[in-house]
């Protein structure tokens, strides 16, 4: 370019350009059309919008299904700068979109490779049937989508006044073609899969977490999208027949189904709260098998307190303490002898075959009224478990039954002395307490440590001074595992026990406290003494506190300090279990 082309701004007139592209123009010629392709240009920004969207939905549901989402997030934010690092160094327009593509994608496609090993079949993503399903949803396509394998044969059941016709009635017709039929079918069977009495859909603010109550303690099981959890909602409240219209008051209803032909009983609960509606549902297993006064070692010390002709025995614990149980397996013990027997509960829990049963629904004091004369009549049962709300009224003929039958009162109480004092206070005295009583039991049910995955370290000298422990005797105590003790995925997530799932427990065990009534125990109570004392008294006449054996258990390695403590609520102030030197952990034994 020689000199004459170089051209001053200041040459121009000012405020304007013109001379300058004119200029610009006649030395540097170009073709037709623009500088960028816009096709290209296109195709490039929609993959970084679909890269934005994908990634944004990958981050939300790696936290629902509990994947590391920091690890997914950094791979997938790596793959993108690749991909555009490479699109740019690339020449070659095709074989820099195709790079492009493969290193934005790859990420995605090994999440959805390691999403898919974990969730459940009917959550997986681009199988047969999902694929079909997005057909038929976008596509408006008929195609056949298979239904998800359950673990049970599921059939709902009629309730009473609905008639079996070719299709069914109208409830069970609409549930089955709702979309989330098959979902709440799989929650239903995984919840019965994990001997889980109760579960529930409990909403959050973009998404919703279902619970499952394994040994006592509720435990997040998964979490879904909201809208698609909703579904499930509607279809267990449209089967117990509840208001769908309702989200706000409390709801009750309850209906059935078979699992391989065997009768379950669902009660539905539904309420309000800040998020949502929360439903609750509470499986009830009536012919379940029943544990025997074997099972729960307790025929030496309580077999021998059911052979009174008359009497009142009391079964005493908190809520989900084993209390209803242990009535069944006392009064399964009685029918092997021979013996007339009933059952008064709010609701039954077990079928007995050879006993008179009476449920009193919602009201049990004034539903008791309708059979207090078969009750407490002239032909009254050799054996009653009574499991309702006690008023005055009521204990007093209560009292007056122990004269000819059995009671097996069961009394919702902390313990059996707390048991013992409860009646006293709804009006029984101490003095006709101790003419009547037999015996009592207290009851309370402890997480079991999990035997895969739990580990033994040395305890803190604190801890077993707190627990009133010699350090010669206790070498080890166990724990659920925490830390470093974790085993963890190539991703960081981290892997569950197949054992446990992760939970650290697996079953429970009952703890009993049994009272066999003394002359000594007799005089005591004459004396009408206060709660403190009674526990001293009962003590002293051979009752071996629960506390001493969850410790028993403690000991052994079979359940942790931690449970203990929490079971009896101690308000004890935070302490390290263990030594801080991590030469003084105990290695757990490697199973052969």
């Amino acid at each position: 370019m020689d000199g004459s082309a170089i051209v001053q701004f200041g040459s121009f007139p000012p405020g304007t350009l013109t001379g300058f592209a004119e200029v610009w123009a006649a030395d540097f010629p170009r073709g037709p059309g623009l500088y960028l392709n816009l096709y290209s240009v296109a195709a490039v920004l929609a993959v970084y919008l679909a890269w934005i969207r994908i990634f944004g939905w990958m981050d939300r549901d790696a936290r629902a299904h509990r994947l590391n989402r920091y690890v997914w997030n950094q791979l997938g934010l790596l793959g993108c700068i690749l991909g555009f690092l490479a699109f740019w160094v690339v020449p070659w327009f095709a074989f820099a979109f195709a790079a492009l593509l493969l290193l934005t994608g790859t990420p995605l496609v090994a999440y959805l490779i390691r999403r898919n090993s974990v969730v459940p079949d009917a959550d997986r993503l681009f199988t047969e049937r999902h694929l079909r399903g997005l057909l038929n949803r976008y596509f408006r396509t008929r195609l056949r989508v298979p239904k998800p394998a359950l673990t049970h044969e599921v059939a709902l059941l009629l309730k009473p006044g609905e008639e079996r016709k070719d299709s069914g009635p109208p409830r069970i017709q609409d549930v089955e073609k709702s979309a989330g039929y098959d979902l709440a079918l799989r929650i239903l069977c995984e919840a019965y899969d994990r001997a889980a009495p109760i579960f529930q859909i409990e909403p959050l603010r973009d998404q919703a977490r279902i619970r499952l109550r394994i040994d006592g303690v509720f435990q997040e099981h998964e979490r879904l999208p909201r809208l698609q959890a909703e579904s499930a909602l509607r279809v267990f409240k449209r089967l117990a027949d509840l208001n769908l219209d309702e989200h706000r008051k409390p709801q009750h209803g309850n209906f059935a189904v078979e699992l391989d032909g065997r009768r379950i009983d669902l009660d539905v609960q539904s309420s309000g709260n800040l998020a949502g509606e929360r439903l609750t549902v509470r499986i009830r297993d009536r012919r379940r098998k029943l544990p025997s006064l074997d099972d729960l070692d307790l025929r030496e010390s309580l077999g021998r307190l059911l052979r009174f002709p008359n009497g009142l025995l009391v079964i005493a614990g908190p809520p989900d303490s084993g209390k209803t149980t242990l009535g069944y397996a006392c009064l399964h013990d009685v029918l092997r002898q021979q013996r007339r027997a009933a059952t008064v509960e709010r609701d039954i829990e077990y079928h007995l075959d050879h006993a008179q049963q009476f449920a009193l629904g919602n009201d049990p004091l004034q539903g008791i009224g309708g059979i207090r004369q078969r009750l407490f009549g002239s032909e009254p049962p050799e054996v009653i478990l009574l499991d309702v709300p006690l008023d005055e009224a009521l204990t007093e003929q209560v009292y007056e039954a122990a004269s000819h039958s059995l009671i097996l009162l069961i009394v919702e109480a902390e313990d059996l002395v707390s048991g013992l004092d409860e009646l006293r206070r709804v009006g029984l005295s101490s003095a006709r307490l101790a003419k009547k009583l037999v015996g009592g039991v207290g009851t309370r049910l402890i997480r079991l440590l999990c035997a895969e995955c739990k580990v033994y370290y040395k305890p803190n000298p604190e801890v077993l001074q707190r627990l009133n422990l010699s350090a010669d005797r206790v070498e080890r105590l166990a724990r659920p595992p925490e830390g470093a003790e974790l085993i963890h995925e190539e991703d960081g997530s981290v892997k569950r026990c197949p054992s446990c799932r992760g939970i650290g427990f697996r079953g429970r065990r009952g703890l009993y406290e049994v009272l066999a009534m003394t002359e000594r125990l007799r005089e005591g109570l004459r004396d009408d003494p206060d709660a403190e004392s009674l526990r001293q008294l009962a003590i002293l006449s051979g009752m071996k506190p629960v506390e001493t054996a969850a410790l028993d258990l403690v000991t052994a390695g079979l359940t942790s300090v931690a449970e203990m403590l929490s079971l009896f609520h101690h308000d004890a102030k935070p302490m390290p279990l263990a030594l801080p030197a991590d030469s003084t952990r105990i290695p757990q034994p490697q199973p052969a």
